[in-house]
């Protein structure tokens, strides 16, 4: 189950798809996020999963599982996934700090009006994904544990 955590609504959970026969990033990009622009968000959110796929190898097996980015959440086309521990929560839960594997620490934000997925079962010191804005100061759009 997944809130936000900003507003504690609850919101479905992230949509996948199972790769057939004949799909391409740039038909799955076109049919399910409504715009050929968003392949670069769908090579993101599954690089952990399938680490050759890239804008340069954009090839796609049948039987993969493509997670999707939030079709109705409009980005700056440069979405970043932040792995690590999560280190702090603001007290307004605005601002969530991650740790990386190097030490580095992370700042991402939630901003008014956004109504980002949270997993439930998110709390400091767990081990998380944060996917984010890149280009929009951070702009969270989803936080699932690892």
């Amino acid at each position: 189950m997944v809130y936000s955590g900003a507003l504690n609504e609850r919101m479905p959970e992230n949509a996948s798809l199972w790769i057939k026969s004949g799909d391409t990033l740039l038909s799955i990009s076109r049919s399910q996020l409504n715009s050929t622009s968003r392949v670069g968000e769908l090579i993101e959110m599954n690089k952990k999963r399938y680490p050759g796929l890239s804008l340069e190898n954009p090839f796609i097996e049948v039987g993969w599982e493509l997670i999707l980015p939030p079709k109705e959440v409009r980005t700056s086309g440069n979405i970043r996934v932040t792995s690590g521990k999560l280190s702090a929560i603001s007290e307004n839960e605005f601002k969530w700090t991650v740790q990386d594997q190097s030490g580095s620490s992370y700042n991402c934000y939630i901003y008014k009006g956004d109504n980002p997925i949270i997993d439930d079962n998110v709390k400091v010191g767990e081990c998380v994904d944060i996917i984010h804005d890149f280009m929009n100061s951070k702009k969270i759009y989803i936080i699932n544990l690892q």
